[in-house]
């Protein structure tokens, strides 16, 4: 059997990249995510026993690699100058959603 690269959980870009137009710091964000390799294990038991019937083709599932998460967000920086930068130009969210997401997801220290 071939060997299959290391992939982060399927949404960990995503919740990534809304963490990093949040203005969260990206070293914080990533360190976050590498956690979930501690919990891979259990993550993929839950699968199994909640699906005993079916064949687990994603060996990867509920991992999220530090390396992994690392060359995401460094291959964006690099072709298109920041993951915003990729966001904005290249997938075509528009400012005001970040500033939306901003608005309704982050409050003041003394909230």
């Amino acid at each position: 059997m071939p060997a299959t690269p290391a992939t982060p959980a399927p949404r960990a870009p995503l919740a990534a990249f809304a963490l990093m137009l949040l203005g969260v710091p990206e070293r914080q964000i990533l360190d976050d995510f590498a956690l979930t390799e501690l919990a891979t294990e259990r993550l993929t038991a839950d699968g199994r026993a909640a699906n005993p019937d079916r064949v687990m083709k994603w060996p990867s599932y509920g991992g999220a690699p530090l390396v992994v998460m690392e060359l995401v967000p460094a291959d964006l920086r690099a072709r298109h100058g920041s993951v915003r930068g990729y966001l904005t130009h290249r997938v075509g969210l528009p400012d005001r959603t970040a500033q939306q997401l901003r608005a309704r997801l982050l409050t003041t220290a003394d909230a």
